[in-house]
């Protein structure tokens, strides 16, 4: 199940209120998403989807107006055309939770910058591409790593633990 940390000025926004988060088991890693809104001097402002555990991000445009379940029905159906894993097969299948990292708010604080950067740049020129901005912002340093290479490297690791297995024991006695 998605679960989505979210701020406490982006629920009273989207009109939800969230849970406490869950106790992390570790169990799936690509289930865990911080959101923040980003407000911007456009029509619409953005939402900042980033993994809590790679720090890969996803940008969102945002109407203020739109119900969470369609937000995350199109958060869903981008998910899934990037991991080719089927998130949309139960829509209304997330959680609300509060944030519970400092450390992935204060990337997200960095990225928040580099969007509102990169957007001013963008409107100087042709308009604003969120899909270029989003891989700018993947192919950089955050948080001491390449978010784009550990997505990548956990899809592909995560894939071969599921159809492939281990051929290294996972007990050696020494004497």
């Amino acid at each position: 199940m998605l679960q989505f940390h979210v701020t406490a000025k982006l629920a009273k926004a989207l009109k939800v209120r969230p849970e406490e988060p869950p106790v992390p088991d570790g169990n799936d890693w690509l289930e865990g998403w911080y959101v923040r809104d980003i407000p911007l001097d456009l029509p619409l402002d953005a939402l900042l989807f980033t993994n809590a555990e790679t720090f890969y991000s996803l940008i969102h445009p945002f109407d203020r107006r739109e119900p969470i379940d369609e937000i995350v029905g199109v958060f869903q159906h981008r998910l899934e055309h990037i991991t080719g894993r089927d998130f949309t097969s139960n829509p209304g299948a997330f959680r609300v939770c509060k944030t519970a990292s400092r450390r992935v708010l204060g990337c997200m604080n960095e990225l928040t910058m580099m969007i509102e950067y990169e957007v001013e740049r963008h409107l100087q020129g042709d308009g604003v591409r969120f899909e270029v901005i989003e891989q700018r912002l993947n192919a950089g340093v955050i948080g001491g790593t390449f978010p784009e290479n550990e997505f990548r490297q956990r899809l592909e690791a995560a894939g071969k633990r599921l159809f492939k297995p281990t051929k290294t024991p996972h007990l050696r006695l020494v004497h």
